[in-house]
């Protein structure tokens, strides 16, 4: 018997292995924070500090931009805040005005900057400038951690309801004596802007709180524009209220304390103010401890900030200050929880996907609108905006529940972003998608591509319930009818359904051959964008992006006309759908395996970008050649739109590749020519698979997933953005751009992640890929007729898999026999059976192993468990 050879370690490094062992074993016991908050069901603390909703000082008299362009608000306000140190030192933003022309786009927006502090008997100021403060972000806002003269202070910042923000206070004596304090507030701001004068802010002290309003002048001076009003109250009882005639930049540090040695009137009626609320004195012991709050009402006038003060007043009467925390967690857990599981997710698809739907919900606006009768005969882009109360139909306004492209960002309402924004809000809560319908159509949006048609048609089929469906149907059918005439007559000019507008791309390449005639003022971006407007239409730029959108609209509504048994409407779209397919084909490129652009009716443009997707995407190219063609030659070619990155606005072997519009297309820049777009990549993405190519359309999802999600490397100085969604991404690097929680990024992404961009699927057009399908389907199209050939039923937010296989290896649709099963890959069908429909002239559906058929119910359609196996055979 050989024994082994004893091996000696040195003691040293025995004590090393040692140490590592137990460090491997301690790791081993302590989870990840995230994979820990996940185990125990706290979403909200999974997304802890992965966000941030940062102004880093208030210095000078122009808007500041918050940091990567986000602030916080919820429940559809009309305002935002923005955290800027100290205790809690913050602005508040007002949304109120939606207006489109960009009055308060990104200026004027200023309600008042807020901060909270605590006064000393002998006149110090306690507010963070001199101590240790750090913050933490949550999903529902901020909490800070102070430190200062031996006061530990913990302070978050919440909306507890619509236009209502709760300022939530803990202090603590941490000093071996007692000590005595004012807890303060502050509120200051500015009311003239854009070299104008004229504005005016007015406070006084009403029934215990403050009151403000701040009526600014800016580019424009119409009160409804900019005019807002706070009331501020206490849990501490009634504030003491005064007023200083001056604007207190910084609201903090030294200029606080010399402004606190001023006069301080009962009163402020000056076009630059301060207001201090102080609640009575506190008196702590050693360790003695006290939690309150400060809230805010904002609104139009007083009347409405008074009444969402009074119902903050209610809620942290009933609650207390940590109780309105927890029911605020609590709330944002729950929504969280409450979304469409996703199957196998990663830690970083968990990550985006809930990044997505915060960002989503915190983009949210109830949008106060006149009733689409007040818009006949109107066009824009946004509509008018009331001055009124929120529910209050005063003036006979309706609320819509609709959203913006980015909270400190882009604060308005664009039609046009909508329509992929809606996407999201269908994964998360129908009802909050359906409000965005009636603003997309009215008043007719004429200056971006009319994406409404398809966006109408995918919020409809995402609805569940055949009444609210058909009722769906049934309002928004006059209205894309309006829509559609308005287009032929104020865009079409020439009658030869071929068009375009400025659309969602800017300065895209698609557009040079009327940018070569424009204005163009260096350093001035939108110089050129009156002629881009004007030009596009008198000179007769016809895109086939844009116009295969407006024949798509003829889809839409032929559809509509024949749910609502409109069968000499459906006839006459069927008509004039053909004749936009007709228009659309003279656009093709024989050479080049493309659509291109024409302007003047005599030039040509062959720049290639991805907008060559559209006319399959709108179902308008009936030639399947063309259609693979445009897809395996171009768009899956890795040479031009495949790459690592995929789907660049502009293909990466194209001259106009990341080089700036005409006339300084020689130098290198763009912002739609060559960036990746998640709407544009989501029309890609979701094309390819409804004409067949599965596998890459979700290589492709993979792939700008995978990008939005490993952001890290760009992100060093705002290390929580590294998997949040932005505005747009270079396609040579991958690196996130611009602003970030960005709505429509964050719809494409949920899309993506849930499946539902493989909802619809084209059979007919490509026989080879015709033969099985798999996928999130919601409905089966035939290719030649357009008919409907299968449909799941909308039940929730999402769709089982359907698993579809033909038993004689022909294509589907002529196929002697079709297997096919629903599956619930992700658990979100659970004890359900599911819902659909067949073409009854086609097929007839039987069980797979016994041959016996199935009858349908009193409402038309089959109902199957999950997994069980059915098989389609000709009508009988």
């Amino acid at each position: 018997m050989r024994l082994r050879p004893t091996l000696r370690i040195p003691a040293a490094l025995a004590a090393f292995f040692a140490f590592l062992s137990a460090a491997q074993s301690h790791a081993a016991a302590t989870p990840d924070p995230a994979e820990a908050a996940l185990q125990r069901h706290d979403l909200v603390d999974f997304m802890a500090n992965r966000e941030t909703f940062l102004v880093k000082d208030f210095t000078g008299d122009a808007h500041q931009r918050p940091e990567m362009g986000c602030e916080l608000s919820d429940f559809g306000s009309w305002y935002d805040a923005a955290y800027s140190g100290g205790i809690n030192r913050f602005w508040i933003n007002s949304l109120r005005h939606h207006t489109y022309d960009q009055v308060g786009f990104n200026t004027t927006q200023d309600v008042g900057e807020v901060a909270v502090f605590f006064q000393t008997p002998a006149g110090g100021v306690i507010d963070g400038t001199r101590g240790s403060c750090r913050v933490d972000w949550y999903p529902y806002g901020w909490t800070t951690h102070t430190a200062e003269d031996g006061l530990r202070v913990e302070s978050t910042v919440v909306f507890t309801a619509f236009n209502t923000i709760a300022v939530l206070v803990s202090v603590e004596n941490t000093g071996a004596a007692a000590v005595s304090l004012t807890p303060s507030l502050l509120v200051t701001d500015r009311s003239d802007y854009d070299a104008m004068t004229g504005g005016l802010i007015s406070g006084s002290a009403e029934d215990g709180r403050l009151a403000w309003r701040n009526r600014r002048i800016g580019k424009s001076s119409d009160p409804k524009d900019y005019s807002d009003a706070l009331r501020i109250g206490s849990t501490l009882g009634a504030l003491s209220v005064s007023f200083l005639p001056r604007y207190l930049r910084s609201a903090r540090g030294d200029e606080l304390r010399t402004a606190l040695r001023d006069s301080w009137e009962p009163g402020l009626s000056a076009p630059n103010g301060a207001a201090l609320a102080r609640a009575g004195l506190l008196t702590l012991p050693p360790g003695g401890r006290r939690d309150f709050a400060f809230y805010l009402g904002a609104g139009a006038d007083g009347r409405s900030a008074a009444k969402a003060a009074d119902g903050a007043s209610e809620r942290l009467s009933r609650l207390g200050a940590p109780g309105v925390l927890a029911a605020v967690r609590k709330d944002w857990n729950d929504y969280l929880a409450g979304l469409p599981r996703l199957h196998n997710p990663s830690l970083d698809d968990r990550t985006l996907y809930y990044a997505s739907a915060l960002a989503l919900r915190t983009n949210r606006i109830l949008l106060e609108r006149l009733p689409e009768s007040a818009f006949a005969g109107k066009d824009g882009n946004a509509g008018q905006p009331v001055a009124a109360d929120a529910g209050d139909g005063a003036h006979g306004e309706v609320l819509y529940s609709a959203s913006i492209p980015g909270r400190g960002a882009f604060n308005l309402f664009f039609q046009s972003d909508a329509c992929w924004n809606l996407l999201g809000y269908l994964d998360i809560n129908p009802d909050w998608a359906e409000g965005h319908a009636v603003p997309i159509l009215v008043p007719p949006c004429i200056i971006m591509d009319p994406h409404f048609f398809w966006s109408m048609w995918e919020l409809y089929s995402r609805l569940p319930g055949r009444a609210r469906e058909r009722a769906f149907a049934a309002r928004v059918y006059p209205l894309l009818e309006n829509d559609y005439r308005t287009w032929l007559t104020k865009i079409d000019i020439d009658h030869n359904l071929l068009c375009a507008t400025p659309n969602n791309w800017d300065d895209g390449p698609r557009a040079d051959l009327l940018f070569r005639e424009a204005t163009d003022i260096p350093g001035q971006w939108n110089s050129w964008w009156t002629d881009w407007v004007n030009f596009s239409r008198d000179r007769f730029l016809e895109d086939p992006a844009s116009s295969s959108q407006l024949a798509y609209g003829t889809v839409v509504l032929g559809r509509f006309a024949a749910i609502l048994g409109k069968t000499k409407d459906a006839a006459h779209w069927k008509r004039q759908f053909e004749l936009h397919v007709k228009a659309i084909d003279t656009l093709w490129d024989q050479k080049r395996g493309y659509w291109i652009v024409t302007y003047k009716h005599s030039l040509r443009d062959t720049v290639l970008t991805s907008s060559v997707i559209y006319p399959i995407f709108t179902d308008v190219c009936r030639d399947p050649a063309k259609i693979r063609r445009v897809i395996e030659q171009h768009i899956l070619n890795p040479r031009e739109f495949n790459g690592r990155f995929p789907v660049p606005t502009v293909a990466y072997d194209d001259p106009c590749y990341y080089k700036q519009k005409p006339p300084r297309q020689n130098e290198e820049g763009g912002l739609w020519r060559g960036n990746i777009w998640m709407p544009e990549a989501w029309i890609v993405v979701k094309g390819l698979y409804k004409y067949g190519y599965g596998p890459e359309a979700a290589s492709m999802a993979r792939r700008l997933l995978d990008m939005m999600e490993h952001q890290a490397a760009f992100t060093r100085d705002h290390p929580q953005y590294a998997c949040v969604p932005a505005e747009y991404y270079d396609s040579r690097t991958g690196a996130a751009e611009n602003n970030r929680r960005f709505s429509w990024s964050s719809a494409v992404a949920m899309d993506f992640l849930l499946g539902n961009y493989e909802n619809e699927r084209v059979l007919g057009a490509n026989p080879s890929r015709d033969v099985a399908v798999d996928g999130h389907i919601r409905e089966l199209f035939d290719f030649k007729s357009g008919r409907n050939l299968f449909r799941v039923a909308t039940e929730g937010r999402v769709f089982p898999v359907v698993h579809m296989r033909s038993t004689d290896g022909l294509p589907i649709e002529s196929s002697a026999g079709v297997d096919f099963r629903f599956e619930d890959p992700a658990g979100n069908f659970a004890g359900r059976t599911i819902a659909f429909t067949v073409d009854p002239s086609r097929w007839s559906v039987v069980d797979a192993s016994t041959g016996r058929g199935l009858q349908s119910g009193a409402d038309g359609r089959y109902r199957a468990a999950i997994g069980e196996r059915l098989k389609l055979v000709p009508g009988r």
